[in-house]
C-alpha cells in the first residue's frame, strides 16, 4: 500500500489545526496520475463542495467555524451541570486562566488513487472544498449541517445527507443521491447509460435538468407531491412487478410508477419522493 507523504502531513496538520475560521489548503499527489480516481468524503457536521478540473492533484481546503448552540442543547447542558454540582463539591478556578480548545480533527489519506477525507464528530461546522480531476468518482456523506455541492464531475456519484440539500451540476452520473427532508437539484451535462441512477428525498423537492441530447428512461414515484415536466416525452402509468430472488413468489403493484422515455433511452433514472414536488427540465 502506497500512502503519499503529503497526505500524511496533511492529516497530522489537520488533526491539530490551531485556529477556527481560517481556511487551510492541502495538496495531495495521486499514486497513479492519469488513472481512475475515487474520492470519499465523510463529514459529521459541516458541508462538502467538490469541483472537477483538468489537473492531476487533489486540492483540499478546510475551514471550520464555531456555531452557536441550539437553545435545547444549552438547556440540556445546564441541567447536566446542575445535576453534577449536586453530587460533587464546587471546584474553584481561582488563579487559573481559561484556554479555548480549537482543535479540529480532519484526516486526508491517499492510497492507489483512492482519497479519503474524514471529519470526526465535533461541535464546529467544518467546510470542506475539494478540487479533483473531473473524471473522479465521488462518494460524499454529511450527517448534519450543510449541503453537498458537486460541480463538473463526469464520474459516478453517491451522495447522502440527513437534513440538508444536495446540488449537483455539470455531471453525467450515474448518480445515487438521497436526503431525508431537503431538496435535491441535479443538472446533467450528459446522462450516463452505464448504470441506473436514482434520486430520493422523503419530503423534499427534486429538480432535474437533462440536456437536449440525453437518452434516459425516467421513472417517478410520488405519493403526495406535484409533478411539473418540461420534457419532450409524455409520462404513462407503469405497473411494478417484484419477484422474490428464489422465484418463490411475486407482487404486482398496478400503476405504482409513471415512466417516460426520453430520446429513446433505455437506462433508468428513478426519482422518488413521498411528499415533495418533482421539477423536470430539458
Amino acid at each position: 500500500m502506497k500512502i503519499v507523504i503529503a497526505s500524511l502531513v496533511a492529516a497530522l496538520a489537520l488533526t491539530c489545526m490551531p485556529s477556527v475560521g481560517k481556511e487551510k489548503e492541502y495538496q495531495v499527489d495521486l499514486s497513479k496520475p492519469g488513472e481512475p480516481v475515487n474520492l470519499n468524503v465523510d463529514v459529521y457536521y459541516g458541508s462538502v463542495n467538490v469541483q472537477g478540473y483538468d489537473g492531476e492533484e487533489i486540492i483540499v481546503m478546510v475551514n471550520a467555524r464555531a456555531d452557536l448552540p441550539k437553545e435545547s442543547d444549552v438547556k440540556e447542558k445546564h441541567q447536566q451541570y446542575t445535576r453534577q454540582q449536586q453530587k460533587n463539591p464546587p471546584r474553584s478556578s481561582e488563579g487559573l486562566r481559561k484556554i479555548s480548545s480549537n482543535a479540529l480533527q480532519v484526516s486526508i489519506r491517499e492510497s492507489n488513487n483512492r482519497v479519503y477525507i474524514e471529519s470526526e464528530r465535533s461541535d464546529k461546522f467544518v467546510e470542506i472544498l475539494v478540487r479533483v480531476p473531473k473524471r473522479a468518482s465521488v462518494s460524499a456523506e454529511v450527517y448534519r449541517g450543510g449541503e453537498i455541492n458537486i460541480d463538473n464531475i463526469t464520474g459516478a456519484l453517491e451522495l447522502e445527507t440527513w437534513r440538508a440539500g444536495i446540488v449537483a451540476k455539470g455531471v453525467t452520473g450515474p448518480i445515487v443521491a438521497e436526503t431525508y427532508d431537503s431538496d435535491i437539484v441535479v443538472a446533467f451535462s450528459q446522462f450516463s447509460e452505464q448504470n441506473p441512477s436514482s434520486i430520493a428525498s422523503h419530503s423534499g423537492n427534486i429538480d432535474v435538468t437533462l440536456s437536449n441530447k440525453s437518452k434516459a428512461k425516467i421513472k417517478l414515484q410520488n405519493y403526495k407531491g406535484e409533478i411539473y415536466s418540461g420534457l419532450s416525452a409524455d409520462f404513462v402509468s407503469e405497473d411494478q412487478v417484484k419477484r422474490n430472488a428464489d422465484r418463490s413468489g411475486q407482487e404486482i403493484v398496478i400503476g405504482s410508477m409513471l415512466a417516460a422515455t426520453v430520446n429513446g433511452g433505455e437506462q433508468t433514472l428513478t426519482l422518488v419522493s413521498y411528499s415533495g414536488d418533482f421539477y423536470l427540465r430539458q
